[in-house]
């Protein structure tokens, strides 16, 4: 840290003392108010600093401990430091150093291309008076193979055959000599430094001869040695090159097999309401006039609709209609979040708190936070978190040893899962759902279409059930209405353009009182919100819509849904809700409702459509077939093989 009587100078002729850091390292200051360096995370441009001529300090460990405790000179040479940039206080650090980067590069790159290249195997030999030398060799994945001399073992009539002589004959490069399994063209085994005939295959460890009767006295000539080693090598490359994919795969597909266990699982775990919201009756709460919030009919009569806000007005305006019994608080930055919970739980309807995508290992006690609060369930976005409160007993655990503020034990509340666990087939769900996962509810990821959201649905016994016993009723959740999270970032847009602070410490949390839109060239503005650890979302302005696709996914077996909030007023709340039962209950269609979604403002008063986004991808574009698809190198590799040189080019053309 710069301090006011060491502020740098840029005087030249300092003799360098010896505790001076090589002449490659870097170093640079920045500080509040002033001007970073690039990559800093924080800067505002260049910074200032160069490559010091000297360091004067009290010891060489001064030079690189943080606690201030010595004074250190840094000298540079004339016009690298602008002085009228470096004031007492700001931060010294170092963002190069040859000498460390050198001895990084030296741990790989002191091997040579062929090195690199080879595969260790290990050696073992065998024989004795009278029997041919057996040599055997074995590699690293298990593969075997050997060969034997066409000479047998004979008494030598003078000095008798040592250890060293065999590991002379057969080499360190066992298939030193031998054409190459894939040749490489002349100008890249040159760019490479691969030589012709440096083989691949390494000895590893010294040649075993524990099985050769070396006490008998043998003799084989050493043509013969170097003859059987050619043999074995090019036995073993022979079976390297015959299994060329991981051994134990099922000759038969294995799919329908596994989809036919979560059908029948699905189907036990539905018969016992595997739900806690199926045993309550949360999942079809009733309107004024005991009208269940749901459809006529079979299909709409037990489907549920809940809605995700981001602000307190937001929470206001959903506890205004009458027939929502369900809201899920998702406070980036988490102030009036504890709040939010009481005011929601006051009314009588069921509080759900959305946890951050991201929890770094610094940000444990976020968990206690967020039991601490008490809601009825939380709607986890970690797959790390999913796994921590899974450890910790799932839902219902007691935990010992944390207690609420009134001292009251603690439980783990209701789990569910949000896109960004990354559901996206039946295979994924069902290990994530119960009874085999910790979740109660899973929401697909954002990547499926509105037709794959319907076929997980199906898998899970959707459409072979009744929709209120099904467990994809029980289950799946789908998002109708949400603004898109385009980008997720570390950097964080408040600090940088409201606050002249480098850090949630001295920043003054501009996030709190001030809303930021970035507008992009076509005049959208996208909403960015911070959460608890200073990371940002960007959230796309056109909203994405589910209502053309809602008929089709009670079909399918969903019955549970959810409309998420980003920037929408509070007086749009209502009717926004309204609209989507409406057309969920069959008493609107989703094109007049459409049609008004298109001129719903944003917090700025302006309004930017809505499509469907992925939901509707299915109806424009399917799956490519495999037969369409470019072939991968391996399947270039395995036509040459089992066609000659005719057949890459042939399957190459299949574009």
């Amino acid at each position: 840290e710069v301090g006011p009587a060491e502020a740098p100078s840029s005087a030249q002729g300092a003799a360098p003392s010896s505790s001076a850091p090589s002449s490659s390292t870097r170093v640079g200051a920045k500080g509040r108010g002033a001007a970073a360096g690039p990559g800093d995370g924080g800067g505002r441009g260049r910074g200032s600093g160069g490559r010091p001529g000297g360091v004067d300090a009290a010891s060489p460990a001064s030079v690189a401990s943080s606690s201030g405790a010595h004074q250190v000179t840094i000298v540079f040479g004339g016009g690298q430091v602008d002085v009228s940039r470096v004031r007492a206080g700001q931060l010294v650090w170092r963002n190069k150093d040859n000498a460390l980067e050198a001895r990084l590069r030296a741990s790989f790159e002191s091997l040579s291309s062929a090195d690199m290249r080879r595969s260790g195997v290990t050696a073992s030999v065998i024989g004795q008076l009278g029997t041919p030398l057996t040599l055997v060799l074995r590699d690293g994945e298990g593969r075997q193979a050997s060969a034997s001399t066409s000479l047998a073992l004979a008494p030598a009539s003078s000095r008798p055959m040592a250890a060293a002589d065999l590991e002379k004959g057969v080499g360190s490069v066992l298939d030193a000599g031998l054409p190459p399994q894939h040749p490489l063209p002349a100008e890249a085994a040159s760019a490479l430094g691969v030589a012709a005939g440096s083989g691949t295959l390494a000895l590893a460890g010294p040649l075993d001869t524990s099985g050769l009767a070396l006490d008998q006295g043998l003799f084989l000539p050493a043509s013969e040695v170097k003859a059987v080693r050619r043999a074995a090598a090019e036995a073993l490359l022979a079976a390297r090159r015959s299994r060329t994919k991981a051994q134990g795969l099922a000759d038969a597909p294995v799919l329908p097999a596994m989809l036919a266990e979560i059908a029948a699982r699905s189907a036990g775990s539905s018969s016992s309401s595997s739900s806690p919201q199926a045993d309550s009756g949360e999942g079809a709460p009733k309107a004024k006039g005991g009208r269940k919030q749901g459809g006529t009919g079979s299909l709409g009569a037990a489907a549920s609709l809940r809605v995700l806000c981001r602000s307190p007005a937001q929470v206001a305006a959903a506890l205004e209609v009458p027939w929502l019994q369900e809201v899920v608080l998702d406070f980036l930055e988490v102030q009036g979040l504890k709040e939010a919970v009481r005011q929601v739980q006051g009314a009588g309807r069921v509080a759900v708190v959305a946890t951050p995508r991201v929890l770094k290992p610094d940000e444990e006690r976020l968990v206690h936070f967020y039991l601490r609060l008490r809601a009825d369930a939380l709607l986890l976005r970690s797959a790390g978190l999913m796994q921590q409160l899974a450890q910790l007993g799932g839902a219902g655990a007691t935990l010992h040893g944390l207690t609420a503020p009134d001292g009251s034990p603690l439980a783990v509340p209701r789990l569910q899962g949000d896109f960004s666990l990354n559901a996206a087939n039946a295979l994924t769900a069902d290990v994530l759902l119960g009874p085999r996962g910790p979740l109660e509810r899973l929401a697909p990821t954002h990547d499926l279409s509105a037709a794959q959201i319907c076929g997980m649905a199906r898998a899970l016994g959707g459409a072979a059930q009744s929709a209120a016993t099904s467990r994809a009723a029980t289950s799946l959740e789908a998002i109708l209405h949400h603004h898109l999270p385009i980008f997720h970032t570390e950097h964080c847009v408040f600090c940088r353009f409201l606050s002249d602070g480098n850090s949630y410490k001295d920043c003054g949390h501009p996030c709190e009182k001030h809303t930021v839109h970035l507008r992009d060239t076509q005049g959208a503005d996208h909403l960015v919100l911070a959460d608890m650890g200073c990371r940002n979302t960007v959230f796309n302005a056109q909203a994405q819509s589910g209502a053309f696709f809602a008929s089709d996914m009670l079909r399918a077996g969903i019955t549970a849904f959810r409309v998420e909030l980003v920037d929408e007023p509070a007086h749009v709340v209502g009717p926004l809700l309204q609209g989507y039962r409406d057309v969920l209950d069959g008493s609107r269609t989703p094109g007049d409702l459409w049609s008004w979604l298109r001129t719903l403002p944003d917090a700025n008063g302006r309004a930017h459509g809505v499509s469907p986004g992925s939901l509707g991808a299915g109806a424009t574009r399917t799956d490519r077939p495999r037969e369409s698809m470019k072939p991968t190198a391996a399947a270039l590799k395995a036509a040459q093989q089992a066609g000659g040189s005719g057949a890459p080019h042939a399957a190459a053309g299949k574009r």
